[in-house]
């Protein structure tokens, strides 16, 4: 069998053309792997990223909780502190003195906003 120069060339470019095709292919592969390898540590990253904004987070509420819990017990302290006080001015003083120190109890007379009533 003999084969012509034609023979010769087109077999060359088929060869060429395969080659450059499985060339191309072996370089779109590990560029893909390439860029999901990058993607993949930019995932790790971000997922770090946002567990440690989370912790923060949680921190800060918890920040904030015992910050209101303080300021609630403040505010009580001043109502009832206020609360001893229209009682001492409303003649209740007695009833004071017979009170433990902390919060209100049930046994405390309500009070109004009225003033006392004067014996004119």
């Amino acid at each position: 069998m003999r084969f012509s120069i034609r023979d010769l060339l087109l077999l060359t470019l088929i060869v060429g053309l395969v080659t450059g095709w499985a060339l191309d292919r072996w370089r779109l592969a590990k560029q893909r792997a390439d860029q999901d390898h990058r993607v993949r540590r930019l995932v790790e990253a971000q997922l770090a990223r946002a567990a440690e904004l989370e912790n923060r987070l949680v921190q800060q509420i918890q920040a904030y909780q015992q910050a209101n819990a303080e300021f609630k017990e403040v505010v009580d302290n001043v109502k009832y502190a206020a609360e001893n006080e229209e009682l001492v001015k409303h003649g209740y003083l007695d009833t004071l003195r017979g009170l433990r120190l902390g919060r209100p109890t049930s046994r405390m007379p309500q009070l109004t906003t009225e003033p006392a009533e004067s014996d004119h």
